[in-house]
């Protein structure tokens, strides 16, 4: 049996970060957070949970084999419609027999379903008591049900209509957190007005949100998880793959999976990951279920950005048929330079840095997609050079930094002059003559061709020595430019 690897981040003051188990270490992001209660506990909080909704008389089975893949948080409801939590207390009190686990190793997490929300099934609990009494007679039942004193998480599945209702259970919740029967406290399905009424009214304010995360709903239900980070709230996502099952078709995400060598399935749920988002995952199937435990793969920042568009339509961001493109990039200036992705959403993210004087041979690898841009900058920030991917030069690009600018000088001028390059102890190279236009409409018969590089100046002056213009070129300009003297001031033809 493996363990699923855990990688902590520290959401509390004096949390501490370090890392344990073998199967995933070396990630970037976290497969646990560790919250620290006010009163000083500790809840190990898996990033991945096992949700076990709808299924029946199964249940017991589908945990277990969880188990024995590496699984420790599960997620379930006293709410028999569609949840058989006695079934999970089963499996998990087997489970600690059997491979020597305690209930320390679980995160378990249930929910308080409201009356009105049990369908056509009797609720399991007096529904003409009042909401607190009712909270407290469910929440007892689950820890029969789940054969534990405590629980890790509970959470309430609806808002309920009413605001003053929820509050009623709200606070019900809050009487078994300061017990100690619970240890965080969540709520399920609440849009933001309805998540902010409850932050600004909670005494204890929830951990988590529990909300069906599609692409579809509010931009990837952007508004609610910007409350959260916002708040330190933990989002927990549901029906991720079940809920957007058409982006399993884009070509940009099954670029991705080619990429990377994973299933379709496996890009959404590493992009929720690397979002900071809680996966609650309900595979029915092995394969399936051992998939979401095979993450150990990073996406990259326009991988992400290109899950993320998918639910921003409205800003224009058009990815479908997006090709995945490898760049090669090797920088030949005498200056250390780095690479930014533009983000199509707004703000530049740092790629990699290319060393002064490389060659080809050094070259260093952009994983992006058709139509993304890339800006490339002096430490000083200097913008030196834009490349954009484009799908029609291949999927394999090379993209050279070597910032060398052919210049053709013409004057409009009415003497002539000549043109000299400042080096860079400040002195003056002459780079030949400029001869004097014959109208007003015409330049010099014979302009100058100068091969130049990005960043150098250049004066132009007249016989007597007198300064009449100044040039210095950026590669930005395109890596051919015409420099035309302009007339002097008053002169007139």
């Amino acid at each position: 049996m493996k363990d699923l690897g855990w990688l902590v981040l520290a959401v509390a003051a004096g949390a501490t970060a370090e890392g344990g188990g073998n199967e995933l270490m070396g990630w970037s992001e976290v497969y646990r957070r560790e919250i620290i209660g006010a009163d000083g506990f500790r809840v190990e909080v898996p990033m991945i949970v096992y949700g076990t909704a709808h299924k029946g008389r199964n249940t017991e089975s589908h945990v277990s084999d969880a188990i024995k893949l590496g699984y420790r948080g599960f997620d379930t409801a006293n709410q028999p419609a569609h949840y058989d939590e006695a079934s999970v207390g089963l499996a998990l009190e087997a489970a600690t027999e059997a491979f020597g686990l305690s209930r320390e190793n679980f995160f378990l997490q249930t929910k308080f379903t409201p009356a009105a929300y049990h369908g056509d099934s009797e609720p399991p609990f007096d529904a003409t008591a009042d909401g607190a009494a009712q909270v407290r007679e469910s929440l007892q039942q689950s820890l029969r049900n789940l054969r534990t004193t405590y629980l890790d998480s509970y959470i309430v599945h609806d808002p309920m209509t009413k605001h003053e209702d929820l509050m009623v259970v709200w606070r019900a919740m809050e009487e078994a957190y300061a017990a100690g029967t619970v240890k965080l406290l969540g709520i399920s399905n609440v849009n933001v007005a309805q998540l902010a009424r409850l932050l600004a009214d909670a005494k204890i304010k929830p951990t988590f949100v529990q909300n069906r995360l599609q692409s579809t709903q509010n931009s990837w239900d952007q508004a609610v998880r910007d409350l959260c980070k916002k708040h330190g709230v933990i989002y927990q996502a549901y029906s991720l793959i079940g809920s957007n099952r058409f982006l399993l078709e884009e070509k940009g995400v099954v670029s991705a999976a080619k990429w990377h060598g994973v299933t379709r399935a496996q890009v959404l749920a590493r992009w929720a990951l690397a979002e900071g988002v809680q996966l609650l995952v309900s595979p029915q199937s092995y394969t399936h279920k051992n998939d979401n435990l095979e993450l150990g793969f990073e996406l990259s920042a326009p991988e992400i950005a290109l899950i993320s568009n998918y639910g921003h339509a409205e800003r224009g961001l058009k990815y479908t048929g997006a090709t995945k493109i490898e760049a090669k990039m090797w920088n030949e200036m005498h200056e250390e330079l780095q690479v930014f992705w533009a983000n199509p959403a707004g703000g530049e993210v740092l790629s990699f840095t290319l060393p002064a004087k490389q060659t080809e041979q050094d070259a260093q690898t952009a994983s992006t997609f058709h139509g993304h841009r890339f800006n490339i900058r002096n430490r000083g920030g200097r913008l030196v050079k834009s490349w954009t991917a484009d799908a029609n030069e291949g999927e394999e690009q090379s993209v050279k930094i070597d910032l060398q600018i052919k210049a053709v000088f013409q004057s409009m001028f009415s003497e002539p002059l000549d043109v000299f390059w400042v080096s860079p102890d400040g002195s003056e190279v002459s780079n030949g003559a400029l001869n004097v236009p014959v109208s007003s409409s015409s330049v010099g018969v014979q302009p100058i061709d100068v091969g130049t590089w990005h960043g150098h100046k250049f004066v132009v002056r007249n016989k007597g020595g007198q300064k009449v213009h100044e040039w210095v070129m950026d590669m930005t300009r395109g890596s051919s430019q015409i420099v035309t003297v302009p007339r002097s001031r008053g002169e007139r033809f």
